[in-house]
């Protein structure tokens, strides 16, 4: 059958028709399979460069890990001058020894064995070829002296800078990275596969968040016309009680700058809930009312997550002074912590080694380690008892043997200042017999800022020892008998009731009340010869029990022999007449008199007036026995008359130290509550020295006074002080970690107002001083005004005087800020006087022209106000950070002509993200010493990430 040409054209039209439509289903077909490899490449791409990025995450908190997993290391900011590099964050550690009996041995952070080293990605030293091993050992802190840290020199080829401009909501004028004062970099670590191809590479950049303001974490609130002031811990009862979740009291709006509404500022940052959950990230704050326009001067200041384990500077978890005191019953439990007190005072002393300490500062005695500690309860607890652990070294339960060296507390009591044994004689006719009296008068002293009771205080008073009378022979003796007084038995010389005046103004006649018992011994007594009596030497012991029969006081008093007077010589120091022969009719009176005096170090001169507090390592170390005893005519000028009721102390002796005011005692402040500042170790009296605290001032001060004595006895006394290292060993609040703590070693700053430390300082609400003005703030942070005020970062740029500055050095534990403090608000000026120079303080708040003396603040001439800028913000600074941001980026790479040089073309992909990495320590005992508890090592956690760009 024949087919016609028709339906072959036919055939073929069909044919060519379904071979097109297959070809486009083969084009389309292998169009579609290129775009699902491209797609699938540039997804695998991204993958590997998120993977390449997380590299550099770990090797970031690897980093970390190696550096600061035994908790001994600061974190701190370059200093910004004379060649600043790149932004990076310095970690300093003490050098790591091995030791075959323990994992890590270290040493004291210092500049000797602390190094610094940049927590930013940094490419180890090639070996054999051009590429770097993937996720490279990031290198330990090198051991080789003081700020021993090489500038990587890092450029835009061979690093990543983070320096990005991005957008945060509205504001378009975000970056990652704020600088202070030039960009961040991180090297570029290039990453290989097996086949020792290059694949990509990884950087990361990272910052101490405790360098900064927590906004989330926000100032005091004590009402209206109020907000923000922080809280007068010399003032009782409190204005009024912190929120708890004001766990620093911080003002965040504070880092704004002067123009700006910073009340709305704070009104917006407190609406958005709780605090401590307000915002999750720093550039939340951004998209805030009053913040989003100075975000970009104040972004590098704050942030939203910064947390810090509260312990030493060698890794020690501090102690909970107000845990363990609220844990005491009774005496035998305030012996239990005052020994743990004494024995973490010796344990985790992380200051000289203890042999090149003074013979007279605390730690280098164990006698006064454990007198601190039982200051230290006695501060703290509520009674009115003083911790009482016995006698050194027979430390125990009292009662014990007396010996010598009691260990008795410190509590808000009147303390005995006078001890006055008065006889009273009259003659029979100038015979050999006479009429002999004894009685015995006791001046105590108030040295606190409220009346006292003495009735309500002190139960007793024990005397032994009275002086024996010779006259040709014996006359009387009772020197064995032990008299026992209750107080109820006593009776004021001047008015009525047993109510102890405030001394807090200084002066001669406040502070004082003198009591006396009746006639203790009363007979006939006979004498021989023409000689005048004469009291012999002996020793006067004298206790003071509470009305429980606790130990409130122990002392004795040497006594000289006296040649006994009745009447006041018109010159000298001995007395005149006889009482036993040249009365008649009229009774004369003498006696031994023994006050509070104290003799400096190397001295035999006694200077009025002693502490009746201290504790010295003799029970005669405070008293002395004067030598003029007359004690009847004339009435007013005779020894005993003259000085009822009179605190006996002179202005700019020991009592006042180098205060610049003479109408001030600035030891009358005791809390009997909970510590709310570490820094109120400052108000604690050391007891092993008159008048002395713990000194938190600046030590090298030269005395404010010409008296002899003090002149040269202070200088001795401050030489070399290293009190201030206390407030690294202790804490005063529960909650581990803390937040919001500020590090005193920050850089960043921006301009010349914005500082992180100004929070601390801004509305500043301390005893009557007004609030501190923008410009006193700007003083605190930057130097300006005047050489002489050393501000914080000085510290680490400016040699020379003050000697905080030299060496430079940054603070390697909280208490280096206290003397700084107290310097820089306090005018002060130098002198040559003494290596290293020192200088001498004015005491009155940063004036507005700090170079003229004349304008004053009388408020701030007040000693116990002194160091209260330091006492208000120790809770709120650290020295370390356990939260670091860290900025990762990773790449993927296709090395094309396989140089080893990654080019733009050959980037595939890149992934950028951010990171909160925190360290939680993990205490472990350390020794025999159930306090010692030593960062062992940490574990690291990521709180939060976000995707940046990819």
């Amino acid at each position: 059958m024949r087919i016609s040409r028709r339906n072959s054209a036919f055939a073929l039209a069909i044919t060519m028709v379904l071979m097109a439509l297959i070809l486009v289903v083969v084009v389309a077909y292998l169009a579609n399979t290129r775009t699902d490899r491209s797609t699938s490449s540039l997804y695998a791409n991204r993958i590997r460069a998120k993977i390449v990025a997380e590299d550099g995450l770990a090797a970031a908190t690897k980093l970390l890990v190696d550096n600061t997993r035994y908790g001994n290391y600061i974190t701190a900011m370059p200093p910004p001058a004379p060649s600043p590099a790149s932004l990076y964050t310095e970690v300093y550690r003490p050098t790591l020894v091995a030791d075959t009996t323990k994992a890590v041995v270290d040493d004291f952070l210092k500049l000797t064995n602390a190094a610094g080293d940049i927590l930013a990605s940094r490419a180890a030293t090639p070996t054999g070829t051009p590429q770097v091993d993937p996720r490279p050992t990031p290198v330990m802190i090198p051991s080789g002296g003081p700020f021993t840290i090489t500038n990587p020199g890092f450029t835009a080829a061979d690093s990543y800078d983070f320096n990005q401009i991005v957008r945060l909501g509205t504001n378009a004028s975000g970056r990652l990275v704020y600088p202070s004062p030039t960009p961040a970099y991180a090297q570029w670590v290039r990453v290989r596969n097996s086949n020792n191809e290059l694949v990509g590479r990884y950087a990361f950049f990272m910052e101490d968040e405790s360098m900064k303001t927590n906004v989330n974490v926000n100032g005091n609130n004590l009402g209206t016309g109020s907000a923000h002031l922080r809280i007068n811990d010399l003032t009782l009862p409190l204005p009024a009680t912190p929120p708890a979740t004001q766990i620093q009291e911080v003002d965040p709006a504070a880092v704004l700058p002067t123009t700006a509404d910073r009340v709305a500022a704070d009104t917006a940052l407190t609406g958005l809930g709780a605090a401590g959950s307000r915002l999750a990230s720093r550039s939340s704050v951004a998209l805030l009312p009053q913040w989003d326009t100075n975000y970009p001067d104040v972004a590098h200041l704050v942030t939203a997550l910064s947390r810090d384990d509260d312990t030493t500077a060698k890794g020690w978890q501090r102690l909970d002074l107000n845990a363990l005191v609220a844990s005491t019953t009774d005496n035998v439990s305030k012996i239990a912590v005052a020994q743990r007190i004494a024995n973490w005072m010796r344990d985790a002393w992380t200051g000289p080694l203890i042999t090149g300490l003074q013979g007279y500062q605390m730690f280098n005695d164990p006698r006064l380690r454990l007198q601190m500690a039982a200051n230290i309860i006695d501060y703290i607890d509520a009674d009115s008892i003083p911790t009482d652990l016995g006698n050194y070294p027979s430390i125990g339960t009292f009662p014990v043997i007396p010996t010598e060296y009691p260990v008795i507390g410190i509590e808000k009591l009147p303390y005995l200042a006078a001890v006055e044994v008065i006889y009273q004689g009259s003659a029979s006719n100038g015979s050999t017999t006479a009429a002999l009296k004894m009685k015995i008068q006791f001046r105590f002293v108030n040295l606190y800022e409220t009346n006292l009771d003495l009735a309500a205080n002190v139960g007793r008073i024990e005397v032994q020892g009275v002086p024996v009378i010779s006259k040709g022979g014996t006359v009387f003796d009772e020197s064995a008998k032990l008299y026992s007084i209750p107080i109820a038995t006593l009776t004021p010389v001047v008015g009525s009731g047993y109510n102890v005046p405030m001394g807090t103004d200084g002066s001669i006649d406040s502070g004082a009340k003198t009591f006396t018992t009746g006639w203790l011994e009363d007979r006939a007594v006979t004498y021989s010869g023409a000689t005048k009596p004469v009291l012999l030497a002996g020793k006067i012991t004298a206790k003071v029990f509470s009305a429980a029969n606790e130990r409130l006081d122990d002392t004795a008093i040497v006594t000289n022999v006296i040649t006994t007077g009745y009447q006041a010589p018109s010159s000298g120091n001995n007395s005149v007449g006889d009482f036993l022969k040249d009365a008649t009719t009229t009774a004369y009176q003498t006696a031994s008199i023994n006050l509070l005096f104290s003799v400096p170090i190397g001295s035999t001169s006694a200077i009025n007036f002693g502490d009746p507090r201290v504790r010295g390592t003799l029970l005669t170390d405070r008293w002395y026995n004067a030598l003029r005893s007359d004690a009847s005519i004339p009435v007013g000028t005779n020894r005993i008359d003259l000085f009822i009721d009179k605190a006996e102390l002179l202005p700019r002796t020991f009592g006042f130290d180098w205060c610049d005011a003479s109408g001030n005692r600035p030891l009358s402040f005791i809390r009997n509550g909970p510590m709310r500042s570490v820094g109120e170790l400052g108000n604690v009296t050391a007891s092993e020295y008159p008048w002395r605290t713990i000194y938190l001032q600046y030590p090298e001060r030269l005395a404010n006074t010409t008296q002899v004595g003090p002149t040269t006895d202070i200088p001795l006394r401050r030489n070399a002080s290293v009190d201030h290292i206390l407030m690294d060993l202790f804490r005063t609040q529960t909650t581990q970690p803390r937040v919001g703590a500020l590090n005193i070693n920050t850089q960043q700053r921006f301009g010349t107002q914005q500082h992180p430390l100004a929070p601390l300082f801004m509305a500043e609400l301390i005893g009557t001083q007004p609030s501190l003005t923008q410009i006193m703030v700007d003083r605190l942070c930057q130097a300006t005004g005047s050489a002489t005020i050393s501000p914080i970062f000085d510290r680490r740029i400016a040699a020379g005087a003050p000697p905080d500055n030299n060496p430079l050095r940054p603070f390697f534990q909280i208490g280096d800020l206290a003397s700084v403090v107290s310097r820089m608000v306090n005018s002060s000026t130098n002198t040559t006087t003494g290596s290293p120079s020192r200088s001498t303080v004015t005491y009155s708040m940063l004036r507005n022209t700090p170079t003229t003396a004349s304008e004053t603040n009388l408020n701030f001439r007040v000693d116990h106000l002194a160091e209260q800028e330091y006492r208000e913000i120790s809770n709120s600074i650290t020295t370390r950070g356990n939260v670091f941001r860290v900025l990762y980026v990773g790449q993927s790479v296709k090395d094309i002509n396989t140089d080893g040089i990654v080019t733009a073309n050959e980037v595939q992909a890149e992934f950028l993200a951010e990171a909160f990495v925190e360290r939680q320590a993990t205490f472990v005992p350390e020794g025999i010493n159930p306090d010692a508890m030593k960062t062992l090592g940490s574990n690291y956690k990521v709180l939060s990430s976000r995707v940046v760009t990819q």
